[in-house]
């Protein structure tokens, strides 16, 4: 017994020794397979972060690609912008100069032409004034209607011949003031039909007519009518001599030479009657302008 205690002892210290040596030996494993697993899960996690790094180096990479291309598009959208405005203001400023001098071209033909038309407005005027005082200071009647035969001009020798003046008859129908009666219907055939067809049997040539007084008088007259075409319508102007003396004359010239006739007729001893009225006919044919029809030196007709 005594021989194998030591021996139990031994096995036991040993078992001892043995299990703490494995213990250690488990302690140091797991302790460096901690460690191991701590090296490895430590290295995963720096490669994750040095691959997330990568990532965010090459995610920022492109992202700066991007932005860069993104700052080139817009720099070149920038630049084509600016072209195209300094393109448009370029464009602008040739338009601008080109209004300019065609308003400069327009203004010059305006004033030009202004200076042609002031120079003609100012020679109708001094024609139509010219015109006007010719007409005023005429020794004949000037009257003018339009195309309703209203009076649109009067001067003043017809203000004596007619006995309106400007002022009354201005206006007013012709037919109610210087027509007789008997003319009237004649006078506004006549109008109507020269409106229709342009043609009038009085134009353009003298003619011997009746006028009315604004007494009431009948009187002859001769009249020279022309017109003129405005726009809507038709002008008629008439130059009007008051015809009752020479008129007048005539009636008495013809009465004298037939009362000569019948005295030479009767008699021929009554010489020296016949001689007067010979003399009297003369007298009657240089009044109305007309050559002596008798030479009362051999008594013989002229």
């Amino acid at each position: 017994m005594k021989n194998r205690f030591p021996t139990y002892i031994l096995i036991i210290l040993l078992g001892i020794i043995m299990s703490g040596f494995f213990y250690l030996k488990y302690q140091t494993d797991m302790e460096s397979s901690r460690q191991r697993y701590i090296k490895e899960k430590h290295l995963e996690i720096l490669e994750t972060a040095n691959e997330i790094e990568r990532i965010d180096v090459k995610k920022n990479k492109e992202f700066a690609l991007l932005g860069y291309v993104i700052v080139m598009i817009v720099m070149i959208f920038l630049f084509l912008g600016l072209h195209l405005m300094r393109r448009n203001d370029v464009i602008a400023e040739k338009a601008k100069f080109e209004l300019e001098e065609k308003v400069k071209e327009r203004t010059f033909d305006l004033e030009r032409k202004n200076v042609q038309q002031k120079k003609i407005e100012e020679e109708l005027r001094q024609g139509k004034e010219y015109t006007a005082a010719v007409i005023e200071t005429a020794n004949q009647a000037f009257v003018s209607i339009d195309s309703n035969s209203l009076v649109i001009d009067w001067n003043k020798h017809a203000e004596v011949i007619f006995g309106w003046s400007k002022d009354e008859i201005i206006g007013r129908p012709l037919e109610e003031t210087i027509i007789p009666e008997k003319f009237k219907e004649g006078h506004q055939k006549g109008m109507d039909h020269f409106l229709k067809t342009g043609e009038g049997p009085v134009l353009g040539s003298a003619v011997e007519l009746e006028g009315r007084r604004r007494s009431g008088e009948i009187f002859p007259l001769e009249i020279l009518i022309w017109r003129l075409e405005i726009k809507g319508g038709y002008h008629f102007f008439a130059f009007i001599n008051d015809i009752s003396a020479r008129k007048r004359v005539e009636q008495q010239l013809k009465d004298k030479m037939n009362e000569m006739e019948k005295f030479y007729d009767l008699t021929m001893d009554r010489e020296t009657r016949v001689i007067e009225l010979k003399e009297e006919i003369n007298s009657l044919c240089e009044e109305v302008g007309r050559p002596k029809v008798y030479n009362t030196k051999d008594e013989g007709v002229v």
